[in-house]
């Protein structure tokens, strides 16, 4: 029988014990970065006005689909960004659909 409790991965094999501090401290640093940025969005989100949303779930579900699939926003912003985000998407969709067949 194999024992496997002696096999194991070896993690920071040639790192000084300061690489691995400072490696640590990176990682920690974008945590705190990354949970800042929720926390921003977040008191965004809060301050907001609740919207009166007089039309049914799924009229507001087509819009919703209308507006990602034609890139309306990203369009009336910038036309030529929107021909290359609609590119890149329809791209992706493209392969994504060739992958799942």
């Amino acid at each position: 029988m194999i024992q496997t409790d002696s096999i194991t991965r070896v993690l920071f094999e040639d790192f000084t014990p300061s690489a691995i501090r400072l490696f640590y401290v990176i990682g920690f640093a974008a945590i705190g970065v990354f949970c800042y940025g929720v926390y921003v969005q977040v008191r965004k989100y809060r301050r907001g006005v609740a919207t009166a949303a007089g039309s049914s779930l799924l009229t507001r579900f087509a819009e919703m689909v209308g507006t990602v699939l034609s890139h309306s926003t990203v369009a009336r912003r910038d036309p030529k960004a929107g021909a290359a985000h609609r590119l890149i998407f329809y791209g992706f969709m493209l392969l994504f659909i060739g992958t799942a067949t």
